[in-house]
């Protein structure tokens, strides 16, 4: 028996730090949007014996307990009482440690499959519990759609959003580690700067693309960008191009600019591949305000 799906990205339009809680975590206040045309496959298959074992197609990537797959199927059986006795694989086309969520969404889809497979043992709650304790990201995963994210980013409110966001990603192919860039962060904002709340409702509205512009924000971006200095130099290309802006994505180095259409998005990752090289990796395209994965 097994089963596998694809699994998207995120970016995170918005992302204010609002103080450090008490396990150690920040409080934040996100917004989620899922890129349904860049996407990672998730196959799990049962098989005969005890235990779990994780193959990926990305080198460097753990296959062992370090892997949030692993760690899903391993809380999956700890919660559903189900032997675990899966082989996981995973074929990534996500960037890895980008800011882009790709270990969280693969781990989602981990947990969702299981429950699939062995006729949904966990009802919705146990499912985000499980999810929330493997990663802060991994329950907007379960379900993505554009979102509000508050807490440590896993208390959801789903956003009725009434526009496509044309984008081009930028990677610099320099791995971050979002320990990293929580535990280094400080910010460059104030508290005039829009909330989370505020860009949903500018989403919600279906305002223009140049209004979403001035409402970016990432708390954790001054760093990442002090650090990585090629984070600056992506901004400062993208703006040279005609983006209206441009922000990290969540921990990073991945940068996300915003277009006016999908086809100056194309041209300006045609330019960025030619102009950055193959060490860097790139897509344009949607992220789709009606949750369509096929309008991607």
């Amino acid at each position: 028996m097994e089963l596998s799906t694809t699994t998207p990205a995120k970016i995170n339009l918005s992302l204010r730090l609002t103080g450090k809680r008490s396990d150690g975590y920040n409080n934040i206040e996100t917004v989620f949007m899922p890129l349904f045309g860049l996407v990672d496959t998730v196959r799990v298959k049962e098989v005969k014996g005890d235990g779990i074992t994780v193959k990926c197609d990305v080198p460097g990537v753990p296959e062992d307990s370090e892997n949030l797959c692993w760690k899903a199927a391993t809380r999956f059986a700890e919660n559903s009482g189900v032997t675990a006795c899966w082989h996981v694989e995973i074929k990534k086309n996500i960037p890895v440690a980008a800011g882009l969520g790709g270990g969280s969404s693969d781990a989602a889809a981990v947990i969702s499959l299981l429950n699939e497979m062995y006729d949904k043992p966990l009802n919705e709650n146990t499912l985000h519990c499980l999810a929330s304790g493997i990663g802060a990201d991994v329950a907007f995963f379960l379900e993505p759609a554009p979102a509000i994210g508050k807490g440590r980013g896993d208390e959801l409110e789903t956003v009725e959003c009434a526009m496509d966001l044309p984008l081009v990603l930028i990677n610099p192919g320099v791995p971050v580690s979002a320990a990293w860039a929580y535990t280094n962060c400080y910010t460059a904002y104030n508290d005039e700067m829009p909330t989370a709340d505020d860009v949903a409702h500018q989403l919600l509205e279906g305002g223009s693309t140049a209004a979403i512009s001035g409402m970016l924000r990432n708390d954790l971006e001054p760093a990442i960008a002090r650090k990585y200095l090629i984070v600056n130099v992506i901004k400062e290309f993208l703006a040279e191009k005609g983006c209206s802006a441009s922000l990290v994505s969540g921990s990073g180095p991945t940068v996300f600019g915003l277009c006016s259409s999908v086809s100056q998005a194309q041209r300006i990752q045609a330019d960025a591949e030619a102009y950055f090289g193959e060490s860097f990796s790139f897509w344009s395209g949607l992220a789709p305000g009606n949750c369509n994965p096929h309008s991607a």
